[in-house]
């Protein structure tokens, strides 16, 4: 991993802008895309993963990505893209977390050592901004777009998310099953096998504890030099919440195999450490932006300054408020992954930000009848207004009514038609301040413009 780090040329220690080598960026590509092509075969069906030919072919598929990425990095384009794939493809490989942590601080260094060369860096000719500063930024901003398919953009997305649930972590368990055995209630039979297992190779677990403690560690070095970098050029990181989450399964998951078995906790010296010093997803997920806020809360502010607002003070917005909820769900993930309390919190801030129509189609799924009639009584089911027609009145009704009682109905007296049926003579316009009973067709009334409707 040493030669990742060694410039290329004196003159260009990054490299070419890969881009423009199309034969060898398509060759690359076609490297990842066949890798990714054969997981997806042993993903889609069980029997598959019993398939020992297609076992060791998607094995031999991402040895090859790793071959030719390294190859690259080493010799042609320090790019971060490249780079991203070589790290995708360590959990495929003999030693998978070993390897993965290995890359990832190999990854943090060329950031530290080569940011301001490293590819993707298109040449100025092909950027938006003429002055400096916008160039930067959006040379930034080239070179952190790739880890968003590292990473993911949600829970369970991201490249190395469902490979690291694949691995070994007590023997032959691993995150899938033991998330399996939590959703059967088997979660003791497993643990019983976990225990076998420690008691006859108790260190070869503690290595694997400690490695996914060293993953956890590069993730955060990694994600505090990409938002160090972003913001000394004002461009946006990106956050590494979920393959953070993911790891921290991981961990919280062979914990409770483990129980009582390993003392004390491996991880322990880590933890304290990252509780000192959070995630810079925590950083980032925590902040929420506020225009004028109030002078007696937030001294020496302007009232059209931008107020960074931390989790954990008084509430001002609705983000803010679901901040608050996704440090409660965070802390449940880590402490009772077996309960699924985290997962119901994660799923009410989903629906938060969902509108009533999303929510409706959520809940009730692919149930026609069902959709419409829920649509219906809650006034959905069109955004057209009924048709009201004109009030009208009878005269004889209406000299009724002024009779009765002429303060309510103060309406102008109403002159006697010519004609000789007076009784049944309609009189339009008439508003009178008490309304008819509506018409009763009325089901198509709207609740207003559903694109704006925030539930």
């Amino acid at each position: 991993m040493a030669q990742l780090l060694e410039a290329i040329s004196a003159d260009a220690p990054c490299g070419e802008y890969l881009k423009d080598n199309r034969t060898l960026y398509r060759g690359l590509r076609n490297y990842f895309n066949q890798a990714q092509s054969s997981y997806r075969q042993l993903m889609e069906s069980p029997d598959a993963m019993r398939d020992e030919e297609l076992v060791i072919q998607n094995a031999a598929n991402w040895n090859e990505l790793s071959d030719e990425c390294e190859k690259t990095i080493e010799t042609v384009s320090k790019d971060v893209e490249v780079m991203c794939w070589l790290t995708s493809a360590q959990p495929f490989s003999h030693q998978p977390l070993e390897n993965l942590s290995r890359v990832l601080h190999s990854f943090t260094e060329l950031l530290t050592q080569y940011w301001d060369d490293l590819h993707p860096k298109p040449p100025v000719k092909k950027l938006k901004s003429e002055d400096d500063a916008g160039q930067a930024k959006e040379w930034a901003e080239f070179r952190v777009k790739p880890f968003l398919q590292l990473v993911g953009e949600r829970d369970g997305t991201g490249l190395l998310s469902m490979p690291l649930q694949s691995i070994g972590l007590i023997g032959a368990i691993n995150y899938s099953r033991y998330y399996a055995a939590e959703r059967d209630g088997q979660l003791d039979a497993l643990k019983s096998e976990a225990a076998q297992v420690i008691s006859s190779d108790k260190e070869q677990v503690k290595n694997i504890i400690l490695t996914l403690g060293n993953i956890k560690q590069q993730l955060i070095a990694l994600e505090a030099m990409v938002v160090e970098k972003c913001r000394a050029v004002g461009a946006q990181p990106v956050s590494f919440r979920f393959i953070n989450q993911t790891v921290d399964r991981l961990i919280n998951s062979t914990q409770y195999l483990v129980g009582n078995l390993i003392k004390p906790w491996p991880l322990d010296a880590q933890e304290s450490v990252s509780e000192a010093s959070p995630s810079a997803s925590a950083e980032i997920d925590n902040t929420v932006q506020v225009p004028q806020v109030g002078e007696s809360n937030m001294p020496n502010v302007k009232s059209n300054d931008v107020v960074s607002l931390q989790a954990g003070g008084e509430i001002y917005t609705r983000d803010q408020a679901f901040q608050q909820l996704r440090h409660i769900s965070d802390y449940f993930s880590r402490t009772e992954p077996h309960s699924p309390v985290y997962m119901l919190i994660e799923r009410a801030i989903r629906w938060g930000y969902m509108s009533l129509p999303e929510l409706l189609n959520e809940m009730v799924g692919e149930d026609d009848k069902m959709m419409g009639r829920m649509y219906q009584l809650a006034g959905l089911e069109s955004v057209d207004k009924t048709v009201i027609p004109d009030p009208t009145i009878s005269a004889s009704e209406l000299k009724h009514k002024q009779q009765a009682d002429p303060i309510k109905y103060n309406a102008p007296a109403v002159s006697a038609p010519k004609a000789h049926n007076m009784e049944e003579t309609s009189v339009s316009p008439v508003a009178p301040k008490e309304p008819a009973a509506a018409p009763a067709s009325t089901a198509g009334t709207s609740s207003g413009n559903l694109s704006s409707f925030e539930w």
